[in-house]
């Protein structure tokens, strides 16, 4: 797909194929490819003047260099991430907090929860499509790990706190979590 969104010039389709490329590295471990793969889909992202898709990027990417260890660089990117979501739609206010999950579960198991309670509640209230099958592993892995360490009681709890927020307060959750780690 992204050979062919290259030859016919396509840019956004292109971006979003090689950024799913680095997706796929990165779930098999191959840290490297993956972040060529990512970087090229933020260039593509900017060249084309996407601010959503450069914010979706750069969490990714930094999501990428939390797997590295290098936090700062994750803290850099998730920060610049989110600071662009007077842009962003619900939709992609809830793709942001999925994919930042990914990083921050094993940091904050009780903001997971929260942010899994502001998952939930906004794909029952928004018409959005399924969520994407990375993103699904993401939130499932974030919701056994807090399980784990909170256990149910107090897991139940920070969830059902979560479906009282806003997708709003849910990244300015994630937001403090990076803040602090």
């Amino acid at each position: 797909m992204e050979e062919r969104c290259s030859l016919l010039g396509e840019k956004v389709y292109r971006a979003i194929s090689i950024s799913q490329l680095g997706l796929l590295a990165m779930e098999k471990g191959d840290l490297d490819q993956a972040q060529l793969y990512l970087e090229q889909g933020l260039l593509l992202s900017q060249e084309i003047g996407s601010k959503v898709y450069s914010a979706i990027r750069l969490i990714q990417l930094g999501h990428l260099f939390y797997l590295k260890g290098k936090l700062q660089a994750f803290g850099q990117n998730a920060r610049e991430g989110i600071s662009l979501r007077n842009r962003f739609l619900d939709a992609h206010k809830v793709f942001i907090l999925e994919t930042i999950l990914g990083s921050l579960y094993k940091e904050d198991p009780e903001s997971s929860a929260h942010i899994l309670g502001i998952l939930d509640h906004s794909q029952r209230e928004y018409d959005l499509l399924p969520p994407e099958p990375i993103t699904i592993l993401y939130c499932g892995r974030a919701e056994v790990h807090a399980r784990q360490v909170l256990r149910n009681v107090a897991f139940e709890a920070a969830f059902a706190e979560g479906q009282k927020m806003s997708l709003d307060e849910g990244l300015d959750l994630a937001l403090r979590t990076v803040e602090e780690m």
